[in-house]
């Protein structure tokens, strides 16, 4: 979890919330909000939503170093899939090739 820097104190902070505040939000303890703030707890699907439900802010706005990371290795998945689909020009084949050579290039509005 090291350098996967995250948002969540400034943001907690700019809109001047405590950590007791957000837990109850959560429904989480105080330390465990203290412990995502301190990337040292991994980013889960609760604290994704939980950050675009509180702050309005998008997963790679709060979550940059981890969306960057998940995207590429999504990014260099797709590719290799692309390649196995290589030749294959049934109804099926197709199709998924047309979504997952879209994978690679997509950004969000944050990496533009």
């Amino acid at each position: 979890m090291a350098g996967l820097t995250n948002y969540l104190c400034t943001e907690r902070k700019r809109h001047s919330l405590r950590q007791k505040d957000v837990a109850r939000l959560l429904g989480i303890s105080r330390p465990t909000v203290g412990r995502y703030e301190a990337d040292q707890r991994p980013v889960s699907a609760l604290l994704i939503v939980a950050g675009e439900v509180i702050y309005g802010k998008r997963a790679a706005e709060l979550f940059p170093a981890f969306y960057r990371t998940t995207q590429e290795a999504i990014g260099a998945e797709a590719l290799a899939l692309l390649e196995e689909l290589e030749g294959l020009e049934d109804e099926e084949s197709i199709k998924r090739r047309k979504l997952l050579a879209g994978i690679p290039g997509r950004t969000t509005a944050f990496d533009a």
